[in-house]
C-alpha cells in the first residue's frame, strides 16, 4: 500500500473530510487532535464501514457518504482494524496476530 484515500461526509459529526495519505515515505500516521476534534468520529466511522454498515449522521440525520481507496482501488473490509481503548471485553487476539506477524512468521 502506498496511498490511502479518504472521503468522508456527515459520518458522526464529520461533516466532510478529504484526505490522501501517503505511505511511501513512511507506514504509518499519528492523528493528534484535543478532544472533540474527530478522532472518535473517524474510529467509530471505519469500524461501521468494517462491520459493512454504512456510518450515520445522529445529529442532522443528513445521508453519509464515505469512499475509502486504497491505490486507487476500493479498501478491503477485512483489512480494518479499529481497537477500542475503552472497550475491555474486546478480544483483538485473531486479528492482532495478523496485524503484526510478518508474512515470513505466519
Amino acid at each position: 500500500m502506498n496511498k490511502l484515500f479518504i472521503d468522508l461526509k456527515n459520518c458522526f459529526g464529520i461533516g466532510e473530510l478529504q484526505h490522501e495519505f501517503d505511505f511511501s515515505d513512511s507506514n504509518s500516521y499519528l492523528i493528534y487532535a484535543p478532544n472533540g476534534i474527530m478522532k472518535t468520529s473517524f474510529a467509530r466511522t471505519f469500524e461501521n464501514i468494517a462491520n459493512s454498515n454504512t456510518p450515520q449522521d445522529l445529529v442532522y440525520n443528513r445521508k453519509s457518504i464515505y469512499n475509502i481507496l486504497i491505490d486507487e482501488n476500493p479498501i478491503d473490509l477485512r483489512s480494518i482494524l479499529v481497537i477500542n481503548a475503552e472497550d475491555s471485553s474486546f478480544d483483538a487476539t485473531s486479528k492482532i496476530s495478523s496485524f503484526i506477524a510478518s508474512k515470513d512468521l505466519k
